[in-house]
């Protein structure tokens, strides 16, 4: 991602559940903002690791919560989507080694790095793996909301 480049952020578009699956990516894309306006303006790398370090945390519980959604509305392509996951997580531990390795010169590379993964994950994965989840989780609501209540409480 060069300076030109545009830091991707939030639109309405990318909504999944108006919940907290889009509150997590929300607050992923004001982080990764965070880390790319900043990236060349970190005095040192630890600056840079502790920014990264809180992405991958939140990463991880974003991921597992999206998991435990896939399987309650019965994702058919939740193995393939868990696989992305992976593949995402293990992206953002190679940037986080190579913060822990760089020298303060090298920010600009590092953000480079994360600014490529960024896009990868925040446009790319949100359009082609989080986007038809949508369909399921409003079933999953439309289901709800036709359940009727139950009126006889003795059959508990």
């Amino acid at each position: 991602m060069s300076d030109e480049d545009p830091i991707p952020g939030w639109s309405p578009d990318l909504s999944i559940d108006q919940g907290l699956i889009d509150a997590d990516h929300q607050y992923l894309f004001n982080l990764t903002a965070a880390f790319m306006s900043g990236g060349r303006q970190f005095n040192t790398p630890d600056q840079a690791y502790d920014l990264v370090h809180r992405l991958v945390e939140y990463a991880s519980i974003h991921f597992r919560r999206e998991e435990a959604l896939l399987a309650r509305i019965n994702y058919p392509d939740a193995i393939d989507h868990h696989l992305e996951h992976i593949r995402l997580e293990d992206g953002l531990a190679e940037i986080q080694k190579t913060v822990i390795t760089t020298s303060g010169d090298q920010l600009a590379f590092v953000s480079d790095l994360m600014g490529a993964l960024i896009n990868e994950w925040l446009v790319t994965h949100i359009r082609s793996y989080d986007l038809p989840m949508k369909a399921y989780v409003e079933q999953l609501r439309q289901s709800a909301r036709n359940t009727p209540p139950i009126d006889d409480l003795t059959l508990l």
